[in-house]
């Protein structure tokens, strides 16, 4: 090696701790099935709020399903939806668990139901080692494994259960507290069986992937902006575009943004240096929740064009 030559060092991995490895080894031991040697199978389901809602409905005969509200976000593992129902006896039923019908199963079951939709499994288990790893406690003392048929990963508390279907990952859970870390609450609802109906349902209605609806900006009226001056980008989506967007600008020192895209799909941005930046949209399928992401090029120059 000559005095001019810099030598090439190799990276040196931080130890992995022993968390994490119980982790893994915690994850592993969730596992009821994995996903076939080169599967591509996805959940065909239509998991609109409206949708799931009906699911519930149809499961828990006796039992009023109401939606309190409902929220969506991009994350890095994908795109996640969050529904806060509640189920309240409307009748004698033998949907009621016998605790609940001795008094009287007047008091409505709070339960928050999120859904994450992955680009692949590998994103959805790692959703999953997240949920577990975000227990701060023992996971042998308050997780238990559920029945074998259930999900890819699962695991069951005494007040939710969590789990995977090929590239989503599924969470129920009871959003009431109880008065003591481990008293057990009472519910009105067999809400592990309600889990496993629309797991059912998912593995029913599989689909290849590649067919799995999903949507994308089919026009974008992008003008050239000015430094210093704010222009208004407009886009056109297919159908069935979920309401909600997510707009990452990889060039922050060319333009920089104030919101994210309005109801009637617009942008604003305002030029803050000559040159070229790249925008990057993802766009969810409303009923999917499948995401796609598209990329476009401002320029941004430091004078309006001269017109005429």
């Amino acid at each position: 090696m000559t005095s001019d030559e810099v030598p090439v060092r190799t990276p040196v991995q931080a130890p992995t701790s022993q968390r994490e490895l119980a982790l893994r080894k915690f994850v592993e031991v969730g596992l009821n099935r994995a996903p076939e040697a080169g599967s591509t199978l996805a959940v065909g389901t239509d998991l609109s709020p409206r949708n799931l809602v009906s699911m519930c409905q149809n499961a828990l005969p006796g039992i009023a399903v109401q939606l309190r509200g409902s929220n969506a976000v991009f994350t890095p593992l994908g795109f996640r939806q969050t529904l806060n129902l509640t189920f309240a006896s409307t009748a004698a039923s033998g949907a009621l668990s016998s605790s609940a019908a001795s008094s009287g199963g007047k008091e409505p079951l709070s339960m928050r139901l999120t859904i994450l939709q992955c680009q692949d499994y590998a994103s959805a288990a790692e959703a999953f080692k997240r949920h577990v790893g975000a227990f701060q406690s023992n996971w042998h003392n308050i997780m238990t494994r559920t029945e074998k048929g259930f999900g890819n990963h699962a695991y069951q508390t005494k007040t939710s259960i969590f789990w995977t279907r090929w590239t989503t990952f599924v969470v129920l859970e009871n959003t009431l507290k109880t008065a003591k870390a481990d008293e057990s609450p009472t519910f009105p609802i067999d809400f592990k069986a309600l889990a496993s109906d629309l797991d059912q349902t998912f593995l029913s209605q599989r689909m290849p992937m590649d067919i799995v609806s999903r949507v994308s900006i089919d026009k974008a009226n992008i003008p050239t902006i000015v430094v210093g001056h704010e222009s208004v980008l407009k886009f056109s989506f297919q159908p069935h575009a979920h309401m909600v967007t997510d707009v990452q600008v990889k060039d922050s020192k060319i333009v920089m943004f104030g919101g994210s895209i309005t109801p009637a799909r617009e942008l604003r941005l305002v030029g803050v240096a000559p040159g070229t930046a790249k925008i990057s949209i993802q766009v969810a399928h409303e009923t999917s929740l499948q995401t796609t992401s598209q990329d476009f090029i401002i320029k941004v120059v430091q004078n309006a064009p001269a017109s005429g």
